[in-house]
Parts: C-alpha cells; sequence; structure tokens
C-alpha cells in the first residue's frame, strides 16, 4: 500500500467510527482498497514489452559441436526517445562464432557473471508506442556435448507469448525432453504432442505458453 493511500484509509478510520456501526465500516474499507486496485495504473517494467519471443536451437551435427541459435522478438515500446536494443545471452563453447542482428548494428559486448550483453544501436530513435520486430542469429561451435543438455531462455521483459524449439539431427535423436521453470521448480516430461518430425528426417521439440512468468527461467532440457 502506498503512503498515499494508507493516509488516505487512515483519515476513514479515525473518522468513520463516530457515525457507522463496525461491520459497514469494514465493508467501506474494503470496497477502499479493491477500488484503489482495480483502477490504480500498472507500474512500467523495462523500456519496452514482448508481445512474441520466439526463439530457436539448431543442433547441426550428431556431436553436438556446431549450432545455430535464432531468436525473433516484436517488441513495443514503452519509453519515449530510446536508440538500443541489448540481447542477452549465456551458454557453453563459442557462443559468437557468428553473429547477425536485424535491425540495427552491434556496437558492444560484455560479460557480466555467467551473462554475455550485446548492446544494439537501431540507427533511428523509438517512442513510446513504437513496434519493432528484432532477428538475431548466432552460431554456436562446441556447445551442446553432453548426453544431457539444457536450453535456456529468461523472461527479463513483460512477455505476451514465447515459443521454445529445438532441432535435432537426423543421426541422433533425444531420449526423453523435460520443460523446467526454474524459480518455482516445476519439471515437466514433453509428451508426443510436442514433437513433430521434418522432411528431412530432423526431429523439432516446441514448447509455448502465453504470458510467462516475468524474471523466470524456461529451460528445455534432453537426454541424448
Amino acid at each position: 500500500m502506498t503512503e498515499e493511500r494508507g493516509n488516505f484509509v487512515k483519515t476513514i478510520i479515525d473518522t468513520l467510527p463516530t457515525i457507522l456501526q463496525p461491520d459497514v465500516i469494514r465493508l467501506l474499507l474494503q470496497l477502499t482498497e479493491f477500488l484503489a486496485q482495480r483502477f490504480s495504473k500498472p507500474a512500467v517494467i523495462g523500456m519496452y514489452e514482448v508481445m512474441e519471443h520466439s526463439c530457436q536451437l539448431e543442433l547441426c551435427t550428431a556431436d553436438g559441436q556446431d549450432a545455430v541459435y535464432t531468436k525473433r522478438q516484436r517488441v513495443t515500446f514503452l519509453q519515449d526517445n530510446i536508440i538500443a536494443y541489448q540481447d542477452d545471452t549465456w551458454g557453453d563453447g563459442d557462443i559468437f562464432a557468428e553473429y547477425q542482428c536485424s535491425p540495427g548494428t552491434a556496437v558492444d559486448r560484455y560479460k557480466e557473471g555467467q551473462h554475455h550483453h550485446v548492446l544494439i544501436s537501431l540507427r533511428k530513435t523509438m517512442n513510446r508506442g513504437d513496434v519493432q520486430g528484432f532477428h538475431i542469429r548466432r552460431r554456436i561451435r562446441h556447445g551442446f556435448t553432453k548426453r544431457t543438455d539444457d536450453f535456456q531462455v529468461e523472461v527479463n521483459h513483460r512477455t505476451h507469448q514465447l515459443t521454445m524449439q529445438v532441432v535435432f539431427p537426423p543421426e541422433r535423436w533425444p531420449k526423453q525432453c523435460w520443460l523446467i521453470e526454474q524459480n518455482t521448480r516445476r519439471t515437466q516430461a514433453l509428451s508426443a504432442e510436442h514433437f513433430s518430425y521434418l522432411s528431412d528426417k530432423r526431429l523439432q521439440v516446441t514448447w509455448r505458453t502465453d504470458r510467462p512468468k516475468l524474471f523466470e527461467m524456461y529451460i528445455l532440457r534432453w537426454e541424448w
């Protein structure tokens, strides 16, 4: 409860007992709190919200030595005068063997803990309400060589839809796949409805959710 709302409620508490019965006072206080929550403006979180986030990991070789990661986002900006977009990533191996982004130009890259941040200059100014699509493509060398491995996405902006995919080579399909929500410690084995077979005999695993939890880490884990 904010300080302003708290003072307002305190004033009601101090005044109403002289004129109303206790049950009526409680009802009015509950109604006041409900209306305050119902019509208050939600806080703006971040520079933009993500309308659609689709990411795919393509395992190009059976030994996991070569992989291609692609990310597509469609975002709506929540502030004025935005000139840059930040791409966050992490993982094993050479995660920047190749890097492409569109639109914009990658102008800086730095590491913070286990995360790598890429600063992308948009080469134009975006304002509140503007919508922009982003396409990131990275080649990863020596990144997925374990018997059990992961593909992870962290939701660090308010997101409306998240889709994750892993494509396995025809020579090596997974024995089993799981979806893990790290913060809530939930794990589910993915059923046959999440698997599809491509025309070139590759196997595609897809998981999708609407309104993923903010700050949650979603992990597609497989054993192969």
